[in-house]
């Protein structure tokens, strides 16, 4: 009796250039810029076995110091899934491992956790600004290990199919 909340297996095609790291060490109250997974137009995958940790997660479209970007956090405390400003309930249980799944196309996120959960949020920006693409994972409060994480470039889906104004009549 529970509702499940996937990407739709389409998006798979799209995937192109996979880069992927384990047991990454996460330390409390620190950002941890990751070096080669990096992105405006991607798919991320997180695992986490141990999710004691109270608040953490992981931020996309960050700066090079891992600052500017939409955090995504597990926030135990209050039960939410937190994206951005957008928050929705999520709770985990006591060793209930996480699985995130992330997509980020430029400035807007949408995160599925566990397949029970999915948030949308969009990053504001100025017309013509940089879009920053970088990808930092953070905890709160203690120390914590990143058991898995792989992310990959995400092609058009409309590649070789756009159509001019022009083409297009009544």
């Amino acid at each position: 009796n529970i509702l499940r909340i996937k990407p739709l297996r389409e998006l798979e095609t799209l995937r192109c250039d996979e880069q992927s790291a384990e047991k990454i060490a996460v330390k409390a109250d620190e950002d941890l810029v990751l070096k080669k997974i990096k992105g405006d137009h991607l798919e991320l995958k997180l695992e986490v076995k141990e999710t004691g940790a109270k608040d953490f997660g992981v931020a996309v479209l960050c700066d090079d110091k891992g600052s500017g970007g939409v955090r995504i956090t597990i926030n135990r405390t209050k039960g939410l899934l937190e994206v951005g400003t957008e928050k929705a309930p999520f709770v985990l249980k006591k060793n209930q491992p996480l699985t995130l799944r992330v997509f980020v196309d430029s400035t807007i996120v949408e995160v599925f956790a566990n397949d029970v959960q999915a948030v949308i949020a969009d990053k504001k920006r100025n017309a013509g600004a940089k879009i920053n693409d970088r990808v930092a994972l953070f905890s709160a409060t203690r120390d914590m290990v990143m058991d898995k994480i792989i992310a990959w470039r995400m092609k058009s889906a409309y590649e070789g199919q756009t159509v001019r104004a022009a083409e297009i009549k009544k």
